[in-house]
Order: structure tokens, then sequence, then C-alpha cells
């Protein structure tokens, strides 16, 4: 718990941050801090990790800061000086654990069953980047499904979607999606463990797949509908010849 009323001492203590709450960039206030350093029995061992709470003084709402520092942490940076390694810490925002002005909502015409896989990535793609590709790679299958593929296989659905027509961009869409989401959860090349910049670029890969192969076919569709019966008829018999 904290005192919502600050003291005048405290109005000092803060920084600035992008406040996930209201998209405001603004020096927000410290009003709460821990810290725990700890070693193991022989020293080689050791970390830091810091909680900070600060209060947004547009919309007053609150941020909780998560910084962690770990002696055994493989990403670390060089001294330029010394060439030692340096410890980096990692800054993670565990509250609010959904930043919906960051991240895209769900294309509108995104299929109903699929709408609850895209927001639970959602609301984890700044706290786990990996989680949330993941997330998506399997909402591409599903996806891959919806448009006639048998599911079975993310690859072969894709290679499917391929023979039957979807175009480049959106072949290459799928296989982004697919690639990054399969690389997150095992050992390979790509490493996107703090890289949230990646990953939301996936969520908008995968409403432009919604848009070019669900919404552009409905438009279509219903204005052809529309045409005089008798137009219709002339294009079918057209296209028989």
């Amino acid at each position: 718990m904290y005192n919502a009323d600050l003291k005048a001492s405290e109005i000092s203590q803060g920084k600035v941050i992008s406040c996930l709450h209201c998209s405001n960039q603004t020096f927000a206030y410290l009003i709460a801090h821990y810290n725990n350093h700890w070693k193991s029995e022989d020293n080689l061992i050791w970390g830091d990790d810091t909680w900070n709470l600060y209060r947004c003084p547009v919309c007053n709402k609150v941020t909780l800061e998560y910084i962690s520092a770990f002696s055994e942490d493989l990403d670390h940076e060089y001294d330029h000086l010394t060439g030692e390694p340096v410890i980096v810490p990692r800054t993670t925002i565990l509250y609010p654990t959904e930043s919906s002005n960051s991240i895209p909502e769900p294309h509108e015409d995104l299929p109903q069953e699929l709408i609850a896989d895209y927001n639970e990535a959602r609301s984890i793609a700044h706290l786990s980047p990996r989680g949330a590709a993941a997330l998506l790679r399997l909402l591409v299958q599903k996806l891959c499904k919806h448009l006639g593929a048998s599911g079975s296989n993310i690859n072969d659905d894709i290679a499917y979607l391929v023979k039957i027509g979807i175009p480049i961009d959106v072949q290459k869409a799928f296989d982004i999606v697919r690639i990054i989401g399969n690389e997150a959860v095992h050992p390979g090349t790509i490493d996107i463990r703090d890289d949230k910049e990646t990953v939301h670029q996936l969520f908008i890969l995968l409403n432009f797949i919604v848009q070019n192969q669900i919404t552009q076919p409905r438009l279509i569709n219903d204005l052809f509908s529309k045409l005089p019966s008798s137009k219709i008829e002339a294009i079918i018999k057209r296209d028989e010849k």
C-alpha cells in the first residue's frame, strides 16, 4: 500500500515515462521503492532486484517497474576501457499488464473464435515477447484452417494457401509469424526475449493477413452482389467461354 498524498520531498523523485494508461510522456512521481540485493554463500553469484512504483500526474494511475540484475545473465555489455563484461539490468513493466495504446486491437474481421487468442497474446506482449510470439504462431495456424487449410501442420497449410493463390506478401507475412513464433520457444538464431518492437510488428502482420484474405474479398463480393442480375449473368456467360 502507499500514501496517495505525496510529500514535497517525494515530488522531486521520479523519472520521465511513457504512461501505458494514458499514452502521455510525462515526469512520473516515485511513490514507492523496494530493493533486494542478495549473494550466494561463496559470493560468486549475486542478484539485485528493484521494484519502483510511479504515479502519472496526468491520469493519476500507477505503473509498477521491476529492474533485475543477475551475475550470470548472458545479456551483458563490455566496458570500453577495461574490456570487462558489464551486467545490464533488465527492466520490465509489471503493471499495467496490457498496453492497449501500443499493440493494435484485433482486426474487426478476425474470426470470433480467434479473438481470445489474439487478446491473450496482446496482454503479455510487453511482459513476455516470446510468449506473445508463440501465441501468434498458434493463432496463424488456426487462421490457416479458417481459410481452408487442414490445420494439422502450419508449414503445409501455408503451402496449400500458396497453391490456391494467396499473394506473395501474404505468404511472407504468414511465414514471418510462423518462423519467429517457432524460434521464440525453441533454440535458434532469433532471440526476441526483449524484442518488443518485433512482436509489435507481428500483430500488425496478422491484421494485414485478415484484411487481405477476409475483409477485401467480403467487400468485393458484397459490391458484386449488388450489380443487376442481368449483368451478373452476362459476366458468368463470358467467363464460361
